[in-house]
This record gives structure tokens, C-alpha cells and sequence, in this order.
């Protein structure tokens, strides 16, 4: 994901995950995404990179 970021200028990148990730797997995944640091949105931060679950999706509102 790290090269979506960079290769492409986005600003954001997600990782969806149908099941729950292992505790090393997640602990890795936190620490990598950690890494890519924040994105300031009207005075807001925001993760650049974010993991979310199907079911924490189908619960956002838009």
C-alpha cells in the first residue's frame, strides 16, 4: 500500500479485511500504517492509511 501512496500522489489508501486479521498480522498492519502519518482535512486529521471490516463499512454513514 505504501507504493499506492507514493506512485500515484494518492492521499488516502484502506485496507478492507473480510475476517479478523491475526494479532501479528494486525500489529503489523497498525505499525505500517502508523508509518504513513496523517492527512490534515480543514483542521481535521485524518489516518492516510485506514483498515476497516465489511461490517464497520455497512455501518458508516455517507
Amino acid at each position: 500500500m505504501t507504493c499506492v501512496l507514493e506512485n500515484d500522489d494518492a492521499l488516502l489508501a484502506g485496507l478492507v479485511i473480510m475476517e479478523k486479521l491475526g494479532d501479528r498480522k494486525e500489529q503489523n498492519f497498525r505499525r505500517f500504517m502508523a508509518e504513513a502519518g496523517d492527512m490534515d482535512v480543514l483542521c481535521l486529521k485524518y489516518p492516510r492509511m485506514q483498515m476497516r471490516s465489511v461490517p464497520e463499512l455497512g455501518r458508516q454513514r455517507v
